[in-house]
């Protein structure tokens, strides 16, 4: 039997805040932020104060105001 590679159909990974903030080497109240004062994160789950995130969102999210940002240093 062939092993299969799912790395490209691999639905996206859901993350807490911790996980997050490890993935982007910034602190939980960086996360916070983004998601609570800034709007350019938001959680695909949130149940009272358990939230989570979808990661590859996340990272699409965080490129594109990057670009917006240094574009508009320009």
């Amino acid at each position: 039997m062939a092993k299969r590679d799912n790395s490209a159909s691999q639905t996206s990974k859901i993350v807490t805040i911790d996980d997050l903030a490890a993935h982007f080497g910034v602190s939980r109240s960086t996360v916070k932020n983004w998601y609570h004062r800034d709007g350019v994160i938001y959680p695909c789950i949130a149940i009272g104060n358990d939230v989570r995130f979808d990661l590859a969102e996340c990272e699409q999210r965080l490129l594109a105001r990057s670009r917006r940002t240094r574009n508009s240093l320009e």
